[in-house]
């Protein structure tokens, strides 16, 4: 069996799936293993990446419509003068799934202080895993492959950051003069945390940066403006840019499913957005947003905040709104 007769194969088969959008599933095994079984020793690079881009191509539909991928190894291949029949072993989707989070794990651990010579083997893997570990998230997660892959290719752009990540960002929007003002929303502030305090919140106030704050606890405000207010570098003029709103109702929880932060919401040319996604491992991961998820936290956000400035208390329904502006002694000096 040549190239020749898997590249007519192959160019055969995408005919047919663009005019039916289906393929028999057997004809599509048997051009997997004949591509496979084509491969030697003697192929040069060129036609061994050929093959391995129709394997890889046909072995993502297969799985799609089978829910297993089929081991593709063409390394297997490599000491063979001649074609041999394909092993039927098919490898559990699960396992590559399982595969891709190892893979993960192994760069976090590598990539600092530099990424390791092992990085190229490292990425052929994961791609060599990634069909199947989207067609398990496809069962598990019960949505289509193309939104999972829609995702991946999104993300691929964007800088998903972990917690000293998300330090470092801030700290340098806000040195560069790229960040005016910030909005959270959170059941629990990571701003309490050290350091995050210390190397973000306290550089932005310093930086006369505008913090709201729109919470369910209202101690946990209190306690961020009391650790300002000890705070010998800041003075009332960098206090006056706390600003807390405390909501509370049986929907509350409900408003937003995740914590969130919002910087420079006023500018719609530089309004940018993470939202806290905790990861299996138990660390932090914070995402960022999409331009409209950016325009929808946003605009709710400001009907409340609209709302309480005006009024300082505010009845929205099921929810209930509370302006809370730089913390206690401020909220003393106003009517409940």
């Amino acid at each position: 069996m040549s190239l020749d007769l898997v590249r007519a194969q192959h160019a055969l088969l995408s005919q047919k799936l663009r005019k039916t959008s289906v393929v028999p599933i057997e004809e599509v095994k048997e051009l997997i293993d004949r591509a496979v079984d084509t491969c030697t020793s003697d192929d040069t690079i060129e036609d061994r990446d050929e093959l391995r881009g129709v394997v890889r191509y046909w072995a993502s539909y297969y799985s799609l419509c089978t829910g297993v991928y089929p081991d593709v190894d063409l390394d297997r291949s490599m000491p063979l003068r001649h074609p041999r029949a394909r092993p039927e072993k098919l490898v559990d989707t699960a396992a590559s799934l399982r595969e891709i989070r190892q893979l993960g794990r192994s760069l976090e651990e590598r990539r600092r202080p530099r990424m390791p010579q092992s990085l190229p083997m490292m990425l052929s893997r994961l791609v060599e895993h990634l069909p199947g570990a989207i067609s398990e998230a496809t069962r598990t997660q019960r949505r289509s492959a193309w939104d999972i892959a829609f995702d991946i290719a999104w993300v691929i752009e964007h800088d998903i950051v972990q917690f000293r990540e998300l330090m470092a960002e801030q700290a340098a929007a806000s040195r560069t003069g790229g960040l005016s003002e910030l909005w959270v929303s959170a059941g629990k502030i990571l701003d309490l945390q050290p350091p995050f305090y210390e190397r973000t919140v306290r550089r932005n106030l310093l930086d006369k940066v505008n913090h709201w704050y729109f919470l369910f606890d209202e101690d946990q405000f209190d306690q961020l403006y009391s650790k300002a207010k000890a705070d010998r570098s800041l003075g009332a003029e960098h206090l006056s840019q706390l600003h807390g709103v405390v909501l509370t109702g049986p929907t509350v929880k409900n408003l937003f499913l995740f914590d969130f932060a919002l910087r420079n919401p006023h500018q719609s040319d530089h309004a940018q957005g993470r939202f806290l996604m905790p990861g299996q491992d138990g660390k932090q991961a914070f995402y960022p947003m999409h331009s409209a998820q950016v325009a929808t936290a946003r605009d709710t956000l400001q009907v409340i905040r609209n709302a309480v400035v005006a009024s300082g208390v505010q009845d929205l329904g099921p929810l209930q709104a509370k302006l809370l502006s730089t913390g206690s002694s401020v909220r003393e000096e106003r009517p409940n």
